[in-house]
Formats: C-alpha cells, structure tokens, sequence
C-alpha cells in the first residue's frame, strides 16, 4: 500500500526531469524503461530518498524484493519520516524471506506511527506471513479500529477468522467490508457462502446476486474500455463512421462513463465538420445534433443555429441560438444570431 508524502524534495533540474520521464514511462507501464531513468537519477542525485523510494516500489512490481528492500532501506536512511518506504520495506524483506527483520521493521513503524492504520495492516500481513494467527488477527484489529473504513483490514482479519472457526466473527468482519468497499465482488461472494452455511439463506441469496452483478458489471466495463480505446483510434485516423459505431457500443456497455459520451459527441462533431466541408449541410446537421444531445455545448448549438438558418429552418435555428445563451448567457455570436434570425422570423409574419 503506497501512499502519497505531504512533502516534497528539493531537485536538481537534470534529476528532476528523469523522475518526470520514468514517471510517464510507469504509467504506459514500461517497467524497465523507468527503473532506467531512475537509476540515471540515482546516479545525478544519490542523497535522494525518492528516487529509491521509487526504484524500490518498481523492483516490487517486478517481484525482485531483494533488490526492493535494499533500495527502500536507503530511502528509509535518508529520509527517516518517509513512512511509505519502511511499510514497503515491511513488505519487501517478508516477501524476500527474511522474516525476522522483516517483523522487526514492522514493529518499528507502528511504534514510530501508532495512529496510522496502514502500519497494523502490515504488521498483520508479515505476522500471518509468518504463522502467527493470534498475532496477525490482533493487529488487524487495531487497523480497523484506527480506520474502520479500511477495506483490506476487514477482509483480511474474516479471512484469519473464518480459518480459525469463529464464522460469526468472519461474517462480521466481511459484512464490514462490503460497506466499506461495495463494489467488491469477491468479498461479496465470501460473505455469500458464510451466510449459506449459517443457515442464513435469504441474505446469501442477496449476496450472492450482487456479486453476480459486480463481475457483469466490471465484464461490461473491460468490453467498454476495448471499445473506448478502439473508438479513439479510429477518430484518430478520420474514421468517424467506425469510431462512432465503437463509441457507441462502448456507451452502450457502460452508459456511465463521461469520457465515452464526451469521446461519441467529439466523434459526431468532427464527422458533421467533415460533411459540411464537403457541401453537405443537410447531412452534417444530423451529426451535430446527435454531439450537442451527447455533449451539450453552446459553440456546437450556436453552429447547428447557423446551418439550419442557412437551409431555411428558422424556427429550429432560433431554438439553438437560445439554447447555446442558456449554456453561456455571455456568447455574444449566439445572442446576435438571434437577434438576426428572430428579425427574419417577424418578417415573414
């Protein structure tokens, strides 16, 4: 669990851009290209705890916690209140094996941050690492007492309680994670299958449909990000037909994400730009109605204005100009478009 420092360390301007650069390589997911880039700034700037802050958490991602723990370490040595590092260190010398320092960093941080639940989750994940249940459970407790709204806390400590037998406790402890983290659906399934063997058909039922509707739902939503990315590369290369079919089928699967319905009303937009320019005004008014109903925009509303006047449709273009002054009271193009389309409309009474 990394989380983010509320202070920042002074850069050269050489290292600086380095960590910019891994960063962006990080994030495409170019695991090896950043850990480069931060081994270049290792080099400029060895004083600095967040280069191997970063190195270190890079390494974990590789599974390398050997490697992950000694540059962790040195982050903890030039920056002793870089909490992340040591709950990583925690972690990383556990996983590497070396359980007894292992245990030992964790202790130091909860002594060091009694007040952070994230240090007793930890010292419970090394302690059941380790095989010690009572240990691991009594800390998981403490985690959920510092931050009952802590999702990994509670699942863990029902997972140690249901190993241990006490079924009413695991229950407790997933009923607890599941209103901490909903949208769970394998915590709602465990819960689910508790409930069963207590005899509690009725509410496992209702678990268990939820759970079914969580993986349909993230289902629907893995369909939609394909389709998304698709749609995107197709609007890139001037496809508005194919892109919109993406988009479309994308907002269908999850009609919830904003990004898809601003990316189709994009699509219609551009496609409507392009009929236009080619002397299809009648067609293109078509897109741009569709984009202004996905993405509502008084620059589009104005210029749908515009193309009805221009084919005669004065009523409809007094609408848009209305509607485009309703989305920015101060457009003054839409409110003089008005002005001229409400005088052309009187005129013909």
């Amino acid at each position: 669990m990394a989380v983010q420092l509320l202070f920042a360390e002074p850069q050269s301007p050489n290292t600086a851009s380095l960590m910019k650069r891994a960063r962006e390589l990080r994030a495409r997911q170019d695991l090896p290209g950043a850990l480069a880039e931060l081994r270049l700034a290792a080099k400029t700037d060895p004083m600095l705890a967040a280069v191997h802050r970063e190195i270190g958490l890079i390494l974990i991602e590789q599974r390398d916690f050997k490697s992950a723990s000694s540059e962790l370490r040195r982050a903890v040595q030039l920056d002793p209140k870089d909490f992340d590092s040591r709950y990583n260190l925690a972690l990383s010398l556990a996983n590497a094996g070396a359980m007894g320092e292992a245990l030992g960093e964790a202790h130091r941080l909860v002594r060091l941050h009694p007040r952070w639940s994230w240090a007793f989750y930890g010292l419970g994940h090394i302690k059941a690492m380790a095989g010690d249940k009572e240990g691991a459970i009594q800390a998981f407790r403490i985690a959920t007492n510092l931050d009952p709204r802590a999702y990994r806390p509670w699942l863990e400590l029902g997972k140690l309680l249901e190993e241990s037998g006490d079924r009413t406790g695991a229950i407790q402890a997933f009923e607890s994670a599941v209103r901490a983290q909903p949208d769970s659906a394998s915590v709602r399934y465990h819960l689910a299958v508790l409930l069963k063997k207590d005899g509690k058909s009725e509410s496992a039922a209702a678990e268990f449909a939820a759970a079914r509707e969580l993986q349909d739902q993230r289902a629907r939503g893995e369909q939609a990000a394909r389709a998304y990315r698709n749609g995107i590369e197709l609007l890139d290369k001037g496809d508005y037909a194919s892109a919109a079919s993406e988009l479309h089928h994308a907002l269908d699967l999850r009609p919830d994400f904003p990004e898809t319905r601003a990316a189709l009303a994009e699509a219609q937009e551009q496609w409507g730009a392009k009929l236009e320019q080619a002397g299809q005004p009648a067609s293109a008014l078509e897109h741009y109605q569709q984009a202004v109903e996905l993405e509502p925009s008084a620059e589009t509303q104005n210029h749908l204005g515009v193309l009805l006047a221009k084919t005669g449709q004065i009523d409809a273009a007094i609408q848009c100009f209305r509607a485009a002054l309703a989305l920015d009271p101060h457009f003054q193009n839409a409110e003089k478009n008005l002005k001229q389309a409400l005088a052309i409309s009187d005129g013909r009474e």
